[in-house]
């Protein structure tokens, strides 16, 4: 104890709690897992758009589309995907579910083989989005470049949503980081297929509404499948803990 400990103690102590009180080790415990959750969280989102952005390039000219992102569009989409949405994930609130679950080794890498292999789901998901929009517009008569550059940049932002902790009932503006930086992102991303001087910047061309609905639902897909398996994991880890809880029962029963 810092307060009502000797000097002595606190000198030899691994640990001081300045304010005596033992609850500061769970609140200590809840935000170390909390930043570490995030900064995984965020690995998984920026490495699966990257990886996404590579496939889309290297695919492309092998489906007929050519070179299907300019300079100017990687750097945008890297800027609107990566730039609020990036800060925002390091806000985001503790899921509770991280209090039951143990503490992880302090050797396991933040960047472990079940993160890289969500990692390569989520890129390939999101680039085979991109690429079905940039087919389809090609088939029919639109700008094939400008659908992926559109479907490209919103996949990672549905994704996003798709990933973010768990909220408390209620609304709360301190944690609605992560909604407000995806809306303002998603805006810009809108803005550089719809505003004529962003469109000359970036070499996009003007899609109708009806492409714009079909990118918008490609783009859906990838953040779709991200909820609906994290989703599957949590039920699966609930019932875990339900059939962990019964057998405990089970053993003090007489």
């Amino acid at each position: 104890m810092g307060g009502r400990g000797t000097e002595v103690a606190r000198q030899a102590a691994d640990l001081v709690l300045v304010d005596d009180d033992l609850g500061t080790l769970v609140e200590a415990v809840a935000e170390g897992r909390r930043i570490h959750a995030n900064i995984r969280t965020f690995l998984r989102y920026g490495l699966a758009g990257g990886l996404a952005e590579v496939v889309v390039l290297l695919c492309g000219p092998f489906l007929g589309l050519g070179i299907v992102l300019t300079p100017a569009m990687i750097l945008w989409v890297n800027m609107v995907t990566h730039g609020l949405p990036g800060v925002a994930f390091g806000g985001e609130p503790l899921d509770p579910a991280l209090m039951d679950k143990p503490s992880p080794p302090p050797t396991r890498s933040v960047l472990d083989h079940a993160l890289v292999r969500q990692i390569a789901l989520v890129g390939a998901l999101v680039a085979a989005s991109s690429l079905a929009a940039g087919l389809g517009a090609d088939a029919g008569g639109a700008d094939p470049r400008t659908a992926v550059f559109l479907t490209l940049g919103l996949a990672q932002l549905v994704v996003a949503l798709a990933l973010r902790a768990p909220r408390s009932s209620g609304w709360r503006w301190d944690e609605r980081g992560l909604e407000l930086a995806v809306l303002l992102a998603a805006i810009w991303q809108f803005g550089g297929v719809a505003v004529p001087g962003l469109r000359a910047l970036l070499g996009t061309a003007p899609l109708s509404a009806g492409w714009v609905l079909i990118c918008v639902g490609l783009a859906a897909l990838p953040g779709i499948v991200v909820a609906l398996g994290r989703r599957r994991s949590a039920m699966r880890a609930t019932s875990g803990h339900a059939a962990q809880g019964r057998d405990l029962a089970n053993e003090r029963s007489p």
